[in-house]
């Protein structure tokens, strides 16, 4: 479909030199103990954040940013290696601009993320300079043949499996990128018009978790990194009761969030901490001791508590403040009406809210959206 015409007799040159762009939607996961969170870091003097290595990810695969190592025995190696040409690897490297990846949620340190979704816009023919790509193969792997007119339902089924097939591709070559990171991208869809989808502005919803772990006598290593371990027992009946309390508004959740940064305006320089909590439920799981792969030396019954909230828009931090005077409820450290009665009315920070829950407790778990079109 898009051939490589770098001769200048070809009349063809012109049109070749038009370049193509494709908005790939994903979804992924990752455990983000070791990371700085889902953005980029600029503050740092080495980046591991979730977006820094899909970035790279897609830069060694599309563009041969990095050559790969020769000894991997992945089975998928030779097909990432296939993507990169052997001229002018060190120029890719020094000229390449980078891609920029849009993420519907950007978690914080330390959080995890069972399902978050972003999109890239990858232009397919051209390199960032003009030149037509080198390598045909990257073309083949964007050369996704839109659904027939045809009635025929034979060849829209087969424009469908080719489709489905080389995303597939794409997305096995990723993972072998990201086999060293505790990142894993679950889907790739390519739009059917850039303008039909927006990671960021076409979000519904973002549902989170947070795990807790109580009446614990013995520090679980498994669960460290994933869960809020305390060894008194909570009184979740207190806890539910006082969560009720952030449902309805919008209700100013200044109390609840990083005063370092909070969310501003685009127009003008006026902090809006306003926020509609959609949905929150305080889930009690039970698991026998017996049965369990974990805690199996408990002297008591394991008990996990789960947390789901569920907005259009979070504060920073905003979650884990609010975890933390749940537990502190269910601890009878404070009155179940502190939430309604004073925090968020106090219009500020107060000496309730001077510290936050451990983020290795936290997921996203879901990202909702609007419908989108994708390509078949």
């Amino acid at each position: 479909m898009f051939e490589n015409n770098n001769d200048p007799n070809n009349n063809n040159n012109d049109q070749s030199s038009i370049p193509i762009i494709k908005r790939l939607r994903l979804e992924f996961q990752y455990d983000g103990t070791n990371y700085f969170g889902f953005q980029r870091q600029f503050n740092v003097p080495i980046d591991n954040s979730i977006q820094f290595h899909l970035e790279k990810a897609f830069k060694n695969v599309i563009k041969g940013y990095q050559q790969f190592s020769t000894s991997s025995k992945s089975t998928f190696s030779s097909i990432t290696s296939s993507f990169l040409s052997e001229e002018n690897k060190q120029e890719n490297k020094q000229k390449m601009k980078d891609l920029t990846i849009i993420a519907g949620s950007r978690t914080d340190q330390g959080v995890h993320a069972i399902h978050n979704t972003a999109h890239l816009d990858i232009c397919i023919n051209l390199d960032r300079y003009g030149n037509v790509l080198p390598n045909n193969q990257i073309n083949k792997l964007f050369q996704i043949t839109s659904s027939s007119k045809d009635n025929n339902d034979d060849i829209n089924n087969n424009n469908y499996n080719n489709n489905n097939n080389q995303l597939n591709l794409l997305k096995k070559a990723l993972n072998v990128q990201l086999q060293k990171e505790s990142i894993s991208i679950i889907q790739i869809e390519m739009l059917k018009d850039k303008k039909e989808y927006h990671a960021r502005r076409d979000v519904i919803s973002r549902v989170y978790l947070y795990r807790i772990i109580d009446k614990s006598d013995c520090l679980l290593p498994l669960e460290k990194n994933h869960a809020w371990m305390i060894e008194q027992e909570l009184d979740i009946h207190l806890m539910r009761e006082a969560s009720k309390s952030f449902l309805g508004g919008p209700h100013d959740f200044t109390c609840f969030c990083s005063t370092s940064d909070p969310t501003r305006t685009r127009t003008k320089n006026v902090i809006k901490t306003e926020r509609t909590i959609d949905r929150i439920e305080i889930e009690e799981v039970m698991e026998e001791k017996e049965k369990s792969l974990f805690n199996r030396f408990n002297k008591e019954r394991n008990r996990e508590i789960r947390i789901w909230i569920e907005a259009k828009a979070f504060l920073k931090h905003q979650i884990r403040f609010m975890v933390e005077v749940l537990v502190k409820i269910g601890l009878r450290e404070l009155p179940s009406n502190i939430i309604e009665e004073k925090l968020l009315k106090s219009g500020k920070r107060t000496k309730e809210t001077q510290y936050m829950a451990p983020a290795c407790g936290l997921y996203l778990y879901k990202v909702n959206e609007k419908a989108r079109v994708i390509l078949e």
